[in-house]
């Protein structure tokens, strides 16, 4: 027996409303990929000194890195993961790794230390995961 008309018109209804959710997501992509700065809001995570532990915190585009800090990036991220890829069924290729890494949508949340000098770096995005906006 196939479905009746109500169950067609609710299914239609519950896709609509999927795709309005879809789209409310994208939206807060596009906003969020579209600041200048996302630390800007949040001052009090711009810098941490504790201890002799004393580091600025810059996000930064990966369009918008510089060579020598894009190289930082790739050398830290080779000499910590480089091994574990070789032994996963993944694998490494340096082609791939740096074409993931400085894609378009890639953020950089880089800590730096009193000198200038860059100590670490989490890599994001912000971006659609399923139907949830990330």
């Amino acid at each position: 027996m196939g479905r009746t008309k109500a169950d067609k018109k609710a299914l239609r209804a519950e896709r609509k409303e999927e795709q309005k959710r879809m789209n409310a997501g994208w939206v807060n992509v596009r906003k969020a990929n579209e600041q200048e700065n996302p630390l800007s809001v949040l001052p009090s995570f711009q810098k941490y000194n504790k201890g002799s532990l004393n580091v600025t915190f810059q996000t930064v585009k990966a369009a918008d890195l510089d060579a020598e800090t894009k190289d930082w990036i790739f050398k830290l991220l080779e000499s910590n993961m480089k091994s574990l890829y070789e032994e996963s069924d993944w694998g490494w290729c340096d082609k791939n790794k740096t074409k993931e890494l400085f894609e378009d949508s890639a953020w950089y949340l880089i800590a730096r230390n009193v000198d200038g000098k860059p100590v670490a770096y989490s890599h994001f995005r912000f971006d659609m995961d399923f139907d949830d906006d990330v």
